[in-house]
């Protein structure tokens, strides 16, 4: 390994000889190489207040043989570790603001971090990388603590059969091909890994000739570019040689069927078929076969399965990767529909495509759709630098925008030709999860001339964004924003500036109907109404609305809970206005079509009935009943009593609740990004400026329910492999208690630091129990129902080891508290957090809109991290000992628990 020691005295010398090499720019991207074999990618913004650095290794499950399956993603877990210089890597992301995660998939493993913009976070994250890549601990001891982590992701995967039936359909098509084996692993490789097998594979596939560094956000690229050198040019170039992937998985000779059994109540099927690799030409129609196949509300497995009732979710994917993929195709029934008719409907419908034809319309509509996607990632930086992570694994990440130019292509006789060529029966692999002749070949074909295609769209492909380099700094976001309030009393927050494509992010609540008249009636009847509203309005059908919404480059999310409706919307700067004079159709003049209706009962039935089985709901429900009684705002009903409501419900019902409750009488939001605020006002003014709801609204505010007896309960859910435990208590404090700043840094150091909390570093680092351990300590932002709550994941069968050190934990925390090196090093990475928050628009917009409902402006965060930044571990602690008590925790455990 290179010594860590020497770092920064050699590469000062190492760097001046590794001048890279540059290639090419294409959208704003520019592409380098280091004479060790490292490929470096730039993509500067400016409107960005942060840098995200992504590092792609050329690594994934695929590469692993047989009794290694699952060391990539290992691997993925002990980078984390530490390095001799950087020993303890979550604290030293978390101390920068980091927000930080690393994912492993078949073709590779990737590494991204976004913090926020300066010379030294960007020193700091190029060091870590350049670093861990070579000088990572992978010691037996940390192997023998994550293994048991890893082991409680894979049984976390095995609690949803439709995930299990799509991997075991995988298995069965891919004889020969690491595509056929789970990424996870298996779990007796997991279990048994010889640290040295580990150790090989680390130091064989981590090196600077198989990685890809991507760099986004505010930087100089020439300051940048020599940093990178300066890091990862000190490592030299390998003298192992790397064997390019040779197995080819032969043609299937036949239909494969896979049949699942296991406890649930909603069945499952599917089917799947081979296809040529991403870089094909073919895969631009396939995608959008794909597309027209799959999509919601008019492909033609929804309108065959889900308008007819027979199936209650479908769902398509084309996996477009480095070797040739799958596409497949699932459909989930309720218990009292035919498996076996709708396994037969999939079959007939996909194979038939060829046959039949498909229209230029759907062509059309599918093409816009995928486009869409594609656009809303160029449009943000940071995302395109994560994006590009699955292009650069397919082969050749300019391969992005070279396959936009082959879906625009895409004609009518492709699809049918593709259709035909590869939705053969003798190609697909069938499978079916129930709760309780001739030989023929299909040759894969190669990926022939990509780089003349590459070089011959590099050649014109250039284009320049027009961004602004804002500081999302409190007082800058004041003094841009500008705030007013409609006829209506719709209250308004916009902040304009300059975004990479013009993006924009608007979000809206709107509040309906009071405390009395809501908490008396159906509590279901709110989530159906808004759930209904893009399905249709007088003007324009279900489809027609997604149309315009692809057509526009806009996405379009809208949500309701008992008393409130959000809306989200993402779009580019010139669709804003036409996107927000249709969200105020859909609001205004939903059509709340029968069938529709009856679609999104079963749906949502068929929701609950899966939930019924699911440890995590199971567990988290039952406390949040306990702790919250009826008639609560909160309390929630038992599962079987949730689904009696919602069938409950009428049509009639859905539309009484519309016309009675619905209007801008009590509504607020907020536009963050490229827009002209005078334009947004006057459309908003047309929209919702006479827009009153019937009767009167407000924002119901939860207020401490009162102290309830403690209980331990646990729960038995068969055939379940992972567990999870939650537990909690309330207490009466508000936002403005002198106490609550305290509170909330306590929480970020017990249970919401990455990695770094006291329950991660316990449950995770330590004793390897669980994936996933967090806890939280809130109140709500206008009533005093102050929160402690706090969960884990883990195999069943360490339940009371679980349990035991929850509370031990618990204890600590009330007891000794926090040391002052804690409460410092929290402060840091709490404030650089928070600072990032305001560099994200989605955030920033969220915030912006809750801050008109308080009447707060940007002066608050000022405030409040002056409040943070004088906090002492004696403040803190006792804040703590004050409000939390270990005796009026309550306790709901879920899973397959062994006997007593």
């Amino acid at each position: 390994m290179i010594q860590a020691d020497r770092n920064t005295e050699r590469m000062g010398r190492n760097h001046l000889m590794n001048r890279p090499k540059k290639h090419d720019t294409i959208e704003g991207i520019t592409e380098y190489e280091l004479e060790n074999g490292l490929r470096v990618l730039l993509l500067p913004d400016p409107s960005k207040a942060t840098i995200t650095l992504n590092i792609v290794y050329l690594v994934g499950s695929m590469h692993e043989g047989y009794g290694e399956t699952g060391s990539a993603h290992l691997l993925e877990h002990l980078v984390y570790k530490g390095t001799p210089t950087f020993p303890n890597v979550p604290e030293a992301l978390n101390r920068h603001g980091a927000s930080w995660n690393g994912t492993t998939w078949v073709d590779r493993t990737h590494y991204f971090e976004t913090l926020p913009a300066s010379e030294e976070n960007l020193d700091f994250v190029l060091h870590l990388e350049a670093d861990r890549m070579v000088n990572s601990f992978i010691r037996a001891e940390d192997l023998a603590s994550e293994m048991t982590v890893v082991r409680n992701e894979f049984e976390m995967g095995e609690n949803s059969p439709v995930n299990i039936l799509s991997q075991r359909m995988l298995a069965a098509a891919y004889l020969f091909h690491g595509y056929g084996h789970a990424t996870i692993g298996a779990r007796s490789d997991i279990e048994g890994m010889p640290i040295e097998r580990l150790q090989a594979f680390y130091r064989h596939y981590y090196q600077p000739d198989n990685a890809v560094v991507v760099l986004a956000g505010r930087f100089d690229p020439d300051d940048a570019l020599e940093r990178i050198v300066r890091y990862f040019g000190a490592i030299p170039k390998p003298e192992r040689r790397l064997v390019p992937p040779y197995t080819v998985e032969p043609p299937q000779d036949g239909e494969r069927v896979v049949t699942l059994r296991r406890v649930g109540e909603v069945g499952a099927a599917g089917v799947l078929y081979h296809v040529p690799a991403a870089a094909h030409p073919d895969a631009a129609a396939l995608h959008v076969l794909t597309e027209v196949l799959g999509a919601v509300p008019g492909g033609r497995l929804h309108k065959a399965l889900i308008e007819t009732h027979k199936a209650v979710h479908v769902q398509a994917f084309h996996f477009l990767l480095r070797d040739p993929g799958v596409v497949e195709f699932l459909a989930e029934v309720r218990r009292e529909g035919s498996l076996e008719e709708v396994r037969d409907e999939l079959l007939e419908i996909t194979q038939r495509v060829g046959v039949d034809g498909v229209s230029e319309a759907e062509i059309d509509r599918a093409r816009r759709a995928i486009l869409k996607r594609f656009h809303l990632a160029e449009a943000d930086s940071e995302r395109l630098a994560v994006e590009l992570t699955e292009w650069i694994a397919m082969g050749e990440w300019r391969l992005f925008f070279l396959f936009q130019e082959r879906l625009s292509q895409v004609g009518k006789e492709a699809v049918e030709r593709v259709a035909r060529e590869y939705l053969q029966p003798v190609n697909a692999t069938i499978g079916i999860f129930e709760p309780t002749s001739a030989p023929a070949r299909v040759t894969i074909p190669p990926v022939e001339h990509l780089s003349a295609e590459v070089a011959r769209f590099s050649a014109h492909a250039r284009r320049e964004f027009e961004v602004e380099a804002f500081d999302p700094t409190p007082a800058n976001l004041e003094a841009r924003t500008k705030r007013l309030t409609l006829e209506s009393g719709m209250r308004l927050a916009l902040l304009p500036k300059k975004t990479r494509r013009g993006q924009v992010v608007a979000r809206f609540q709107f509040y309906l109907g009071d405390t009395e008249r809501l908490l008396e009636g159906n509590r279901s009847v709110n989530a159906l109404v808004a759930a209904l509203l893009e399905r249709g309005t007088k003007k324009r059908s279900r489809q027609e609305i997604k149309d315009r919404l692809d057509h526009l480059d806009a996405e379009l999310v809208i949500s309701g809970a008992l008393n409130v409706t959000s809306v989200t919307i993402t779009t580019l700067r010139d669709s804003l206005p036409e996107v927000l004079r249709l969200l105020a159709e859909i609001l205004q003049e939903p059509a709340f079509l029968p069938q529709e209706f009856e679609q999104l009962k079963s749906q949502r039935l068929a929701d609950l009935e899966e939930k019924r089985h699911d440890p995590s709901v199971l567990a988290s429900r039952e406390l949040q009943r306990h702790l919250f009684p009826y008639p609560h705002i909160r309390f929630l009903p038992t599962l079987p009593h949730a689904m009696k409501e919602i069938a409950s419900v009428s049509i009639e019902e859905v539309r009484a609740f519309h016309e009675a409750y619905y209007g801008a009488t009590c509504a607020f939001g907020s536009v963050v990004g490229d827009c002209e605020p005078d334009q947004i006002v006057e459309i908003c003014e047309t929209a919702f400026g006479g827009w009153r709801s019937a009767q009167p609204a407000e924002r119901i505010s939860p207020m401490y329910p009162g102290i309830v007896e403690p209980v331990r309960t646990r729960i038995l859910t068969p055939d379940k492999a992972n567990a999870r435990i939650v537990l909690g208590e309330t207490f009466p404090i508000f936002e403005t208690d002198p106490d609550y700043p305290a509170l909330v840094l306590a929480s970020y150091l017990f249970g919401e630091s990455q990695l770094d909390s006291r329950l991660s570093r316990r449950l995770r680092q330590k004793e390897g129990f669980s994936y996933g351990a967090y806890a939280v300590i809130r109140t709500d932002v206008l009533g005093n129902c102050g929160t402690f709550t706090a969960s884990a994941i883990f195999a069943p069968e360490n339940i009371d080891r679980v349990e035991e050190a929850l509370f031990e934990e618990i204890s600590s925390l009330c007891t000794t508290g926090f040391s002052a090196e804690e409460i410092e090093k929290g402060k840091a990475g709490y404030l650089s957090e928070e600072a990032m928050r305001l560099s994200n628009d989605f955030s920033l917009s969220s915030r912006m809109t809750t801050d008109l409902l308080c009447g707060r402006d940007f002066s608050e965060i000022t405030e409040w991290n002056e409040k943070i930044g004088t906090l002492t571990a004696d403040r803190v602690n006792e804040a703590v000992s004050r409000h939390l008590d270990p005796e009026r925790i309550s306790l709901f455990a879920a899973g397959e628990f062994p006997k007593a």
